[in-house]
């Protein structure tokens, strides 16, 4: 009886064997009407790859990848049309790769070939550029002592976390500022270590000890005004500060309008960047200080 079933389990086993090698070798020939081998099959000419097209083209489809010529699309230059490049090479060789610099407001960008490109290029600073960026720092180091008041007189937690951000981006941008004129073989302005000095005077004393004329810089305190500040405390304290700091950062702006009223001004890659940082940074805080005077009414 045991060697009957062991005969008609391997009968069942030797059936389905053969019953999938069949559905197997339908399957291959259905999909492949020549009747091509499995290693037919593999063949890449079935393949498709989509390529869309330029703007304004159709998209383009590539056959095993040679159908037709491999694009790389290359935007133009503002007011130039979008250019093809053919397996990496300008279909026009008589316009080689450019380089784009955005013109001044107003003004139109201008193109520089790849290979005439050169340092001397970019755009050079100016005297009006060495000017602001001196400026600044004397602007940024009045603020500074304005900072510096604000622990021992104020109990208003927003003002006070304002006070040591702008006294920790301010003094950064300081750093910065001499770093750029030294690059450049030009001094800071020689009273800025007086002004950092008077700082412990002010704070200590409510007197400005050394006074340097700064009338002609937008924004700047005069030194009753500072001297009034620092004989301040509590919540006049707090307002005098807003009303004070909004003066002065509207005076950054309104130099940094200046300098890019110049002409030629502004233009160097790091002054551009650092003017329009100051600018928007300063812009900022102008929104929130007026915030806190209204919550002071």
């Amino acid at each position: 009886m045991m060697q009957m079933v062991r005969v008609a389990v391997a009968t069942v086993c030797c059936f389905c064997c053969i019953l999938f090698v069949g559905l197997f070798s339908a399957s291959s020939l259905h999909a492949s009407p020549s009747g091509g081998s499995a290693e037919t099959m593999a063949d890449t000419s079935d393949v498709r790859i989509v390529q869309p097209g330029a703007p304004g083209e159709a998209t383009r489809v590539l056959q095993e990848g040679r159908g037709q010529q491999v694009r790389i699309v290359q935007p133009g230059a503002p007011g130039e049309p979008t250019r093809v490049l053919v397996r990496g090479r300008v279909d026009d060789v008589a316009q080689p790769a450019r380089i784009v610099y955005p013109g001044a407001p107003g003004e139109r960008s201008r193109v520089v070939a790849g290979g005439a490109y050169h340092q001397r290029d970019e755009p050079a600073h100016t005297e009006h550029d060495v000017q602001f960026m001196k400026d600044m720092i004397l602007h940024h180091a009045q603020a500074l002592q304005m900072t510096a008041l604000v622990d021992a007189r104020s109990e208003n937690p927003g003002l006070r976390q304002m006070a040591d951000r702008m006294e920790r981006s301010q003094g950064d941008e300081i750093d910065q500022m001499i770093q750029w004129l030294e690059r450049r073989g030009e001094e800071a302005p020689h009273h800025l270590r007086h002004m950092l000095h008077d700082v412990e005077h002010l704070v200590e004393h409510g007197q400005v000890q050394h006074d340097h004329d700064h009338g002609d810089m937008h924004g700047m305190l005069s030194s009753e005004q500072l001297e009034e500040l620092a004989r301040a405390s509590g919540e006049e304290f707090d307002r005098l500060f807003l009303e004070f700091m909004i003066f002065h950062h509207e005076g950054a702006i309104a130099m940094v309008n200046e300098l890019f009223s110049q002409p030629g001004a502004g233009q160097e890659t790091e002054v551009f960047a650092f003017a329009g940082h100051v600018e928007a940074d300063q812009e900022i805080e102008i929104q929130r200080m007026m915030r806190m005077l209204q919550q002071m009414e």
